[in-house]
């Protein structure tokens, strides 16, 4: 059974590639290169090895998914360290984040407060609406009853600006 770094350097030597166009084109340091087909993991940064390796596995054309599955056979203690890039790792994401319930309840609390206070502003900068009743078609006599209900207390004022008026109360 070969192992993921000597499939790797085979399919290197196959394609008449050197490590130098590999580590040009991908931008990963040729050491880390040569670390990779030598197994010796240890070499490279550990946040690092997976991506180097995804990303080489795919420049030689190659199954990316397949290899990472191979450097977690051939080397056990990449096991200890989840794989952002799978599949799984999205759901291993969203578990997660899920499972620091107390965080999603504060978050939850904050959003209900802002809510409420936005409404309580709404409704406070928002005019009374009053239905009238009864209104007079034509008004003769000093004073006038007009009937009508609001949702909260209301003060109308008529005739405000002839200083004649007369203050409504809402019961």
């Amino acid at each position: 059974m070969e192992t993921l770094a000597v499939m790797l350097l085979r399919r290197r030597q196959e394609r008449h590639l050197n490590l130098s166009q590999a580590a040009k084109s991908l931008s990963i340091p040729r050491r880390y290169l040569q670390a990779i087909e030598k197994g010796k993991f240890q070499r490279i940064p550990l946040g690092y090895r997976r991506l180097y390796l995804r990303d080489y596995a795919r420049w030689l054309g190659m199954d990316e998914e397949h290899a990472l599955a191979l450097f977690r056979r051939d080397y056990p203690a990449a096991k200890d360290f989840p794989d952002p890039f799978l599949k799984s790792g999205k759901k291993r994401l969203f578990s997660n984040l899920f499972a620091n319930w107390q965080l999603m309840a504060v978050a939850a609390f904050v959003l209900l407060v802002i809510g409420y206070l936005g409404l309580e502003y709404y409704f406070f900068q928002r005019p009374p609406s009053i239905t009238v009743k009864s209104l007079p078609a034509e008004i003769r006599q000093p004073s006038v009853v007009i009937q009508g209900q609001a949702r909260r207390a209301v003060i109308l004022k008529l005739n405000y600006y002839d200083h004649r008026f007369c203050v409504i109360r809402n019961a």
